[in-house]
């Protein structure tokens, strides 16, 4: 569908929302709603990227028709901040700004760095680590400022021109975007049916040097990791989800890891299955953190010694006597 002819039909659905429930937390829900399903995320993600300059700026000339003057601010306020950012911009018509932030966002990812690893004597695994949003110009970053009303916790991103560095600090980082809201947690993936499993992991925000990182540790226990039931045989993956400044990003743990984490794993026998064996090991060629679940070969017979040639010498000629 053409986007005129699809965001023609848009005033009238937030024109009846409006009829139906009045101003108010109700009505603040739908308009979130449209604008973050039919606007913005047919702007946020690589497809908007790809379309060229002409069809960018038909569909932005639509969508700012289809919103201008109706969509409630107490709506748009209820929206993560790199949202409500580009929802500055559409109103705007700042296209070329729109267009970097979405190359900006689209770069973020969690980098977790593993510091520990290792078997304990209850029989669990204690694995640490840290974790950071980055984009692709650096580190994701956030300053607080301290005001009448309490701290402010505003975002300072890493190499975005200063004009959207100004809208970032016109937006302040509120409810479960805060910093001290963040958490990460470790999960456990069966590789086979993908099926996920949270662990249990404490986590910690660390601020410093304008930077924010969350780390995490958890104690794997082979026995009980699959929602309480034991691990079971196959491959598991381990992935760091990190959740901050309002992205959640997921990425797998183990490529980055502290000096003191040993190069070389040691596998132990299975808890409650003692003819399995658990292998945690570095993938080819990621290196990241697995585990493998599985019945151990059998040991191969050793190979014979070869005889020293003065013993064949030795055979041969006592043959020869025998058969005289």
């Amino acid at each position: 569908m053409p986007a005129a002819e699809f965001y023609a039909a848009l005033p009238a659905l937030l024109e009846t929302a409006d009829t139906l429930a009045g101003p108010g937390s109700a009505r603040d829900r739908l308009h979130r709603r449209w604008l973050r399903v039919e606007v913005l995320d047919r702007i946020g993600g690589k497809q908007f990227l790809e379309l060229d300059e002409e069809a960018r700026t038909e569909l932005l000339h639509e969508i700012r028709k289809a919103l201008s003057g109706r969509v409630s601010e107490t709506a748009v306020a209820g929206l993560p901040v790199s949202r409500r950012v580009a929802v500055g911009l559409i109103e705007d018509g700042d296209q070329d700004s729109l267009v970097r932030l979405v190359e900006w966002e689209n770069s973020i990812a969690c980098r977790p760095t593993l510091t520990e690893l290792s078997w304990q004597d209850d029989g669990t695994m204690l694995i640490a680590f840290g974790a950071q949003l980055h984009a692709a110009d650096g580190p994701v970053g956030v300053t607080t400022d301290d005001g009448d009303d309490g701290d402010r916790h505003v975002l300072t991103p890493t190499g975005l021109p200063q004009p959207l560095l100004d809208r970032f600090a016109a937006e302040p980082l509120t409810g479960g975007a805060s910093p001290d809201k963040a958490s990460v947690v470790l999960v456990l993936r069966e590789r086979s049916s993908g099926a996920e499993y949270r662990l249990v992991t404490e986590s910690t925000v660390v601020r410093g040097n304008g930077g924010l990182e969350v780390t995490g540790s958890t104690a794997l226990d082979p026995a009980r990791a699959v929602a309480g039931s034991p691990l079971g045989q196959g491959v598991w993956d381990l992935s760091v989800r990190l959740n901050a400044l309002g992205w959640t990003k997921s990425t797998r743990l183990g490529k980055v890891r502290a000096p003191e984490v040993p190069a070389q794993l040691t596998a132990v026998a299975h808890p409650t299955e003692r003819t399995l064996r658990i292998t945690p090991y570095w993938t080819n060629p990621h290196r990241d953190l697995s585990l493998r679940v599985e019945v151990p070969e059998p040991p191969k017979p050793a190979a014979a010694a070869p005889r020293p040639r003065g013993s064949r010498l030795l055979s041969r000629v006592a043959r020869i006597v025998r058969k005289r």
